[in-house]
């Protein structure tokens, strides 16, 4: 009876791991979030929304002010893909280990023989755990992608508008003048 319990068990979780790595967040009109290292050996780095890039400039939208970056002057750049990282995978296949092993609890308190209960809830939150490692093993590396050397049509893709930006735009976003 045990070995027959582990079969669909085994199967629900790689199918929960699996669809937690194809899941991907819709499509959105904001710019991803990326880090620019600037300057060779120096440790600056600005960080937010990537605007727009061009041959000569990057504009970032940090800490609700547009910033503009001199292309030449970026050593590299990261771009963060989805938030789905390898801590949440762990975390996600623990708690679905953890909730499908209460709930086989559940359904196996309710039969005449309980003798093999007891062993559901860890298996399953070992199972759900394992399962969520193989998932966190791919969503670490893929949760970033890294450029260097920064080549602009490369990271404009990334871009809020990766066509460049938009005449009157920038105008917009530093908001209106102060009053006099």
């Amino acid at each position: 009876m045990r070995q027959r319990m582990l079969i669909p068990i085994a199967l629900a979780f790689l199918a929960g791991s699996l669809d937690a790595q194809a899941a991907q967040p819709g499509e959105n009109v904001r710019g991803r979030q990326v880090e620019l290292r600037l300057g060779g050996g120096t440790a600056h780095q600005l960080k937010g929304e990537l605007l727009a890039v061009d041959r000569d400039s990057a504009w970032v939208l940090s800490k609700n002010q547009v910033v503009s970056v001199p292309m030449a002057s970026v050593y590299s750049a990261t771009v963060r893909r989805h938030g789905l990282t390898a801590e949440k995978g762990l975390i996600w296949g623990l708690a679905v280990g953890v909730g499908a092993g209460l709930g086989l609890t559940i359904a196996c308190s309710s039969v005449d023989d309980t003798s093999g209960c007891g062993g559901v809830l860890p298996a399953s939150a070992l199972l759900g755990l394992a399962f969520g490692g193989l998932g966190a093993l791919s969503l670490g590396p893929s949760s970033r992608w890294r450029f260097q050397p920064v080549v602009a049509e490369s990271l404009a893709r990334y871009a809020r508008f990766p066509q460049g930006l938009p005449p009157g735009v920038l105008e917009l976003l530093k908001g209106p003048p102060p009053e006099s």
